[in-house]
């Protein structure tokens, strides 16, 4: 399996999607909420998370060495977070969630960081967002005692 770092660009939109939405994950006992005044160093913590992984996925190479865009500094601050959120479409989001994910999974703490809380945060609000006119608990029709199904044969 490889990994490189993801560009800025993917961390600001996924942080300006969690501004945009709301989002706020639970930390050392206090419910987070990520707005414009945390966002840089929200952001900040993703990819940290994610050049960690990589760096343990790829040992004894320095920053600069790391698969991902050559010659940036992976330091943000609230300037890379101007301009207007283009595109929110959740099942996008949950996409650009799963690439992150799959770049940052090789650390094996990864599931116990607030990266990850942070990043489950932001799935669980895509997923509620497409599923918010759906019933809870399951569909009725869904299963048709009167019929017959082929595999029942």
């Amino acid at each position: 399996m490889s990994a490189y770092v993801v560009e800025r660009e993917h961390i600001v939109y996924l942080v300006k999607v969690a501004v945009q939405k709301n989002v706020k994950y639970y930390q050392n006992g206090d419910w987070v909420k990520i707005t414009k005044e945390n966002q840089a160093d929200i952001g900040q913590i993703l990819w940290n998370e994610n050049i960690r992984s990589v760096s343990g996925r790829y040992p004894g190479s320095g920053i600069d060495d790391l698969p991902g865009r050559i010659g940036e500094s992976y330091e943000l601050n609230q300037g890379n977070f101007r301009g207007c959120l283009m595109h929110t479409d959740p099942a996008q989001v949950l996409m650009s969630i799963r690439c992150y994910d799959y770049q940052t999974c090789e650390s094996d703490d990864f599931e116990t960081t607030e990266a990850w809380r942070i990043k489950e945060a932001i799935k669980s609000e895509m997923i509620r967002i497409i599923s918010d006119d759906k019933e809870w608990g399951y569909p009725k029709e869904a299963i048709n005692t009167n019929a017959v199904s082929i595999f029942d044969l």
